[in-house]
């Protein structure tokens, strides 16, 4: 199976843009701990895959709108050398059906809701997160009212599922 690792090491990099660059939206219930978190990881691994790519981050619930991420999240990101200290929280916009290439879910209850509130037409595909990983778990928990720990756990997991993302569409591109 080739990925895109072993597609870097044998010198074919970057995306092809004649169709406009790869635009994720992660989604997760109030955009202050794990789609920040998930945003940092896409964005940086888009870097050390030479691939542009879009990225943003939203909830499902205004209810943290124009607050910056949870500070375990950010933390948590920092460790890894991503820093997301700059993003604000904003809810789920009608628009970003419409924007968005790939609309990835956290959990079960985020994606019901995103289909729930997909307007016809969209052009976005829904999917989860973690639905490409290896280690096949699906759901990303929120660590909202746990410790620092999870924090770094559920980030560990989300980068195993944005590699992955990553890798299924940057490999469509080049083939």
């Amino acid at each position: 199976m080739l990925t895109f690792s072993k597609m870097l090491a044998t010198g074919v990099r970057g995306v092809d843009l004649s169709q406009g660059v790869p635009h994720f939206l992660i989604v997760c219930y109030g955009n202050i701990c794990r789609s920040p978190m998930a945003q940092g990881i896409f964005e940086r691994l888009g870097r050390s895959m030479c691939a542009p790519l879009a990225v943003d981050s939203a909830g499902v619930s205004g209810w943290h709108a124009g607050s910056p991420p949870d500070p375990r999240a950010m933390i948590a990101a920092a460790r890894r050398g991503v820093d997301i200290t700059n993003q604000l929280s904003r809810g789920l916009r009608e628009a970003d059906f419409f924007e968005a290439d790939h609309i990835l879910a956290v959990d079960r209850r985020v994606f019901a809701t995103l289909r729930l509130r997909a307007p016809a037409g969209m052009r976005a595909r829904l999917g989860m997160l973690m639905e490409l990983a290896p280690d096949g778990d699906i759901e990303v928990p929120d660590p909202y009212n746990d410790g620092a720990e999870v924090f770094d756990a559920i980030y560990d997991q989300m980068e195993r599922g944005a590699r992955a993302q990553l890798e299924h569409v940057l490999l469509a591109t080049v083939r």
